[in-house]
């Protein structure tokens, strides 16, 4: 699809090109993540670290959304490898 788009753009320079489908093949960072290469520039490290960092985060939310419970922590979240601080802030809490 990239290549379709590039084709459009006259005079894309194909180094540009390389390196915008290298960030895209190795945005998951590591084979075992599904990634066929790891990132070798630093403008992938990035996009893999940005795209790491919002998954885990979307993943940490879904806990904060589940129904309030006695406990202040989750079981062990084997995706984040540790507990998750249950705590859920007030509106008095947000506003000191």
């Amino acid at each position: 699809m990239i290549e379709e788009k590039i084709a459009l753009i006259e005079d894309f320079p194909g180094d540009l090109a390389l390196v915008l489908k290298h960030m895209i093949i190795s945005h998951h960072g590591e084979p075992d993540y599904g990634s066929p290469v790891r990132p070798a520039t630093a403008e992938a490290l990035a996009l893999h670290m940005i795209d790491n960092t919002d998954a885990k985060l979307n993943h940490l939310t879904c806990h904060l959304k589940e129904p309030a419970s006695e406990t202040l922590w989750s079981s062990f979240d084997r995706f984040l490898g540790t507990q998750i601080f249950l705590h859920k802030t007030t509106k008095a809490s947000r506003e000191v």
